[in-house]
């Protein structure tokens, strides 16, 4: 993990063993499944995920000191949006309050560089 403040970039072990996945979401069990059977996977998920019961096997560690954060994107039809557009927008805004995903502490949060500038925003 890239220290504080630090390059947006993975060490390159990391990035060799990178292989995005493409195709349709068959969901977390079958994600967890995928996991369990090939060796040369891994995956970031959030800390407080849970598992399903079927993933005894798979390991979890939570990355701390510092933590990831992840920058996440709401995309809609700005030709079509849905009516009720704005209630959702209004209830992301009340739960990211409350659980703080907007919050940053950089001796806690690594975030990458080209992030910084829009935290001010």
């Amino acid at each position: 993990m890239p220290g504080s403040g630090g390059s947006a970039r993975l060490p390159r072990t990391i990035r060799r063993r990178l292989r995005w996945a493409t195709g349709p979401n068959l969901g977390l069990e079958h994600f967890v499944d995928h996991l369990r059977t090939d060796p040369t996977c891994f995956a970031l998920l959030p800390a407080d995920r849970p598992l399903p019961a079927g993933a005894r096997d798979v390991r979890s560690i939570p990355l701390v000191e510092p933590a990831p954060l992840y920058a996440w994107s709401l995309l809609w039809n700005a030709d079509r949006p849905h009516p009720r557009l704005a209630d959702l927008l209004r209830e992301f805004g009340r739960i990211g309050a409350r659980e703080r995903w907007l919050d940053h502490d950089p001796t806690r949060d690594w975030l990458p560089d080209a992030n910084h500038a829009r935290l001010t925003d």
